[in-house]
């Protein structure tokens, strides 16, 4: 590994000695690679030179170091980029802690098509953001997540648009969900409708302890 800091310290990114400390204790065996110099500047340059953005990425996702670019990496960009997405939204994608490129090329494809299945358009902000929400969260999570929203008694027409209004209810709680929702419809006496269309409530309001049980 030796060999790979001193070239990593002279390329002249890692001023922060904190920086490349948190670069080591994420990858220390991606750094005995030798081809982990040339795979870091790949990704300094993917992330603008933002040394900052790449240390927070490689960290969440260490693996990223351990994939090849150009058999790896370049055919997931060129995939999410015929979805719209600009490197600059892949880039924000990763930096918010997402584990995105750990997927498989035909994992992700799957996911994208999810995710243009429920309406968000293809280069829209909104399709970047479920693609935040959507990853990470397994199939049968997901499948599961579907399941219980039905079970309140919600309309696919009604999913589609609190899915399509805010994606990231699919990463709430299932806990969070059966304890919060049923009290909305039959103590409060929202319908699911109401609920759908303030979906605060779902995102925010027992997190200020704005339910009896809670106060």
């Amino acid at each position: 590994m030796e060999p790979n800091l001193r070239a990593i310290r002279e390329t002249g990114h890692f001023d922060d000695d904190r920086d490349l400390r948190e670069l080591v204790a994420s990858n220390p065996q991606a750094l005995q690679l030798a081809s982990a110099v040339p795979r870091i500047e790949f990704w300094r340059d993917f992330f603008g030179g933002d040394t900052r953005s790449l240390v927070v990425a490689l960290t969440r996702s260490p693996g990223l170091l351990c994939q090849d670019v150009d058999k790896g990496i370049s055919p997931k960009v060129a995939l999410l980029k015929v979805y719209g997405l600009s490197q600059s939204s892949i880039a924000s994608v990763m930096v918010r802690g997402q584990c995105l490129f750990r997927n498989s090329a035909s994992r992700i494809e799957s996911l994208l098509r999810k995710i243009e299945g429920f309406g968000f358009p293809r280069g829209s902000p909104m399709f970047t953001l479920a693609l935040l929400a959507f990853c990470g969260v397994r199939s049968d999570t997901f499948k599961a997540k579907m399941e219980l929203f039905r079970s309140f008694g919600w309309s696919e027409g009604e999913l589609n648009s609190v899915i399509k209004k805010f994606p990231f209810i699919v990463r709430l709680s299932e806990e969070n969900l059966r304890a919060k929702i049923p009290f909305l419809v039959q103590k409060a006496g929202c319908t699911p409708s109401y609920i759908l269309d303030t979906q605060l409530c779902l995102a925010s309001a027992w997190r200020r302890g704005c339910f009896l049980g809670t106060m």
